[in-house]
């Protein structure tokens, strides 16, 4: 089940024989496990592409004409489903991007450099890339700008805003709650009490929290290309004829 703020809180204070508390905001100590808990869930968060967290998104527009930029709160986004104008727009890394566009001539009036990259300015575009995975180049962009409202994507995106009231849950699936918990005992105890057995626990939720996410499918896992492997015959399957009964 999934523990409120403040019940994981009154653990971690019970964990390092702390003042019992009725609300997270009671004491010092508590404050503290407050962060501890909210920085905890994001160090765990952000490791994995949780499916919980995947939602259908829009960019949002920039002031250069050919980029836009990923919504705040976004830790990953799906490069192969980037659509501009509803049409699907292909990933490219940068060198590649960068190759594919160098030849292009700035002499033609459809044709300008924009930070450095050459950029048709009369169609939608057909290429992207990032070199700091939060904003995204595109090769080229029609009439004045790139609009993020034109644009439908894939993105991985946590809350924005930290838990601070007492029955407030952290998102996670309920069934990874007791390793998280642990987690974040083992945080308190560590910082807050310099106790060595906080390290242990952490490294034993740790092992938890990843067994988990082998064996969940909340977990968003990579695609296996072998599925789509097309097995061939041998050569000497295929030229071997078996002989007619005589």
């Amino acid at each position: 089940m999934k523990h409120s703020l403040l019940v994981i809180v009154k653990r971690m204070l019970a964990a390092i024989d702390a003042e019992d508390v009725n609300g997270v905001g009671d004491t010092a100590e508590a404050d503290m496990c407050v962060a501890i808990a909210n920085r905890s869930f994001e160090l765990i968060a952000v490791k994995k592409r949780w499916r919980h967290f995947k939602r259908y998104d829009q960019l949002a527009t920039t002031a250069t004409a050919n980029q836009l930029a990923v919504n705040s709160g976004v830790y990953a986004l799906d490069p192969y489903n980037v659509y501009y104008n509803d049409n699907l727009i292909h990933y490219l890394d940068p060198d590649t991007f960068l190759y594919y566009t160098i030849n292009r001539d700035t002499d033609e009036s459809n044709v300008e450099l924009v930070d450095g990259i050459k950029v048709y300015n009369d169609r939608d575009p057909i290429w992207f890339t990032s070199d700091d995975d939060e904003t995204l180049t595109f090769d080229a962009y029609n009439v004045t700008q790139l609009v993020g409202s034109d644009t439908r994507c894939i993105t991985y995106a946590l809350p924005t805003s930290p838990l601070t009231a007492d029955a407030e849950v952290f998102d996670l699936p309920s069934t990874m709650y007791p390793a998280f918990v642990e987690y974040c005992i083992g945080m308190a105890m560590a910082e807050l009490q310099q106790n060595p057995d906080g390290k242990e626990k952490i490294r034993e939720a740790k092992k938890e929290i990843s067994r988990f996410s082998r064996n969940s499918r909340l977990v968003e896992k990579p695609n296996d290309v072998r599925k789509y492997i097309v097995p061939r015959r041998s050569w000497y399957k295929m030229s071997y004829v078996p002989k007619l009964a005589e």
